[in-house]
């Protein structure tokens, strides 16, 4: 397996949140960041509600990189989005979003991609490989 050299921001993803109800598909994408080190850092949440009060409570809001599962229950992961681009009190902007699931239908997907937080979209299970394409969105994300 591959392992990325931290102290290059091009190779590294930083801190992590991973927000999947699947317990399964979250330990196997937290061990395949951990195992590459790609992240210093993983926090994982069942349902996005969680996640929200995670990221309200300060220091929650310093993260780089958000794996957000489509298929959430009770608030799904475009409810997830709609809420935090428009909380306040939510440090939402320098974090790369990245939605995960199984493959989307096409409409499903453009609901999506028409969120500008929305950087990438990844199947499950996720693999190292898929991960490391997300170096030069995050690249772009925290130099603008």
């Amino acid at each position: 397996m591959m392992h990325i050299d931290k102290n290059d921001p091009a190779l590294f993803l930083g801190k992590v949140m991973i927000i999947d109800d699947d317990r399964v598909d979250q330990a196997m994408c937290q061990r395949t960041l951990i195992r590459a080190r790609l992240a210093e850092e993983v926090i994982s949440f069942m349902d996005a509600e969680k996640a929200l009060a995670y990221l309200r409570t300060p220091p929650g809001g310093a993260i780089d990189v958000i794996l957000l599962d489509v298929n959430l229950p009770r608030m799904n992961g475009l409810e997830f989005l709609e809420t935090a681009t428009n909380d306040a009190n939510l440090i939402f902007a320098p974090a790369v979003l990245v939605m995960i699931s199984t493959p989307l239908p096409l409409v499903q997907k453009n609901k999506f991609s028409g969120m500008s937080c929305v950087q990438a979209f990844l199947d499950k299970p996720l693999k190292v490989e898929e991960l490391m394409r997300l170096r030069p969105v995050l690249q772009a994300a925290h130099c603008d």
